[in-house]
């Protein structure tokens, strides 16, 4: 393998990254917005379904930010 394979390979890395780093942003943006509009929409219910859904998308930023942190230190 050359320098300038490597390079082209290091290159591919840093687009992959990118396009990765884009798609966390856009999926912690679309889990926020739908939380907060659950949120909104079923503020005063006491069904246990609004409350597990509100663990869901708890859940799910939780997941997010760790992905992010696994990306973040690659």
């Amino acid at each position: 393998m050359t320098v300038m394979d490597v390079l082209g390979q290091l290159r591919r890395a840093h687009e992959l990254l990118t396009q990765a780093w884009r798609a966390v942003e856009h999926a912690e943006a679309a889990i926020v917005e739908g939380d907060v509009l659950f949120r909104t929409t079923t503020a005063g219910s006491a069904a246990s379904e609004v409350a597990g859904a509100a663990r869901c998308a708890s859940a799910a930023l939780a997941d997010l930010r760790c992905g992010t942190g696994a990306i973040g230190g690659a």
